[in-house]
């Protein structure tokens, strides 16, 4: 079974381009990082709440944009 973590590796090493996206990926695989895959998983699996209000969960999200914008070629629309 390949955990997220190896996934996150392989993808940081033969997929992503972007020096941004392969830094968030290094900060998500860092346990003591506030925004990494051990924060993430407490969230949705245990029961600390010290992170779970919304600004945290909104600049959590913000921080995975270069990699959602590398892989699925996400970009802003202007609004008007």
């Amino acid at each position: 079974q390949i955990t997220l973590h190896q996934k996150l590796n392989k993808l940081q090493e033969k997929h992503l381009q972007s020096a941004e996206a392969k830094k968030v990926i290094q900060e998500l695989l860092t346990h003591k990082n506030d925004y990494s895959v051990n924060t993430l998983n407490e969230y949705v699996h245990g029961s600390k709440t010290d992170k779970v209000y919304r600004e945290f969960l909104n600049r959590f999200w913000d921080k995975l944009s270069p990699i959602f914008a590398e892989l699925i070629e996400l970009k802003e629309v202007a609004t008007f």
